[in-house]
């Protein structure tokens, strides 16, 4: 079994996904790609509210493969940029709203789901 782990992937498109993550290897543990379960693409638009004077954004979640009903995609390496934990707010919504696809544990709290990645 993979272990996913929710993670924020930068690919070398620009785009910016957050997704339960592993890595696919082979018999002798050679890392092979990465396996992407409920892909998401992630964009912020700002608004024109102000709290503080600071401006306030929107985010957005858009299937990463929108027409496909897949929920487990293979990623090879060299399309990846960077992999990064996803904020602590960002992975709250994301479990909120999508958590029935991503086998965690019922009642799993986002600050357990965090030191999966530690």
């Amino acid at each position: 079994m993979i272990k996913l782990v929710p993670k924020l992937v930068i690919l070398t498109n620009g785009e910016k996904i957050i997704s339960m993550l592993g890595e696919l290897t082979d018999d002798n543990g050679e890392k092979l790609c990465l396996i992407s379960k409920c892909p998401l693409v992630l964009t912020m638009n700002t608004t024109e509210e102000t709290v503080d004077s600071k401006p306030q954004y929107i985010l957005n979640f858009t299937k990463w493969v929108p027409f496909s009903d897949e929920l487990e995609f293979k990623i090879a390496y060299s399309s990846v940029t960077t992999i990064c934990d996803v904020s602590e707010e960002v992975l709250k919504v994301y479990i909120e709203r999508y958590g029935e696809y991503l086998d965690l544990e019922e009642n799993q709290e986002v600050s357990e789901v965090n030191e999966l990645t530690n």
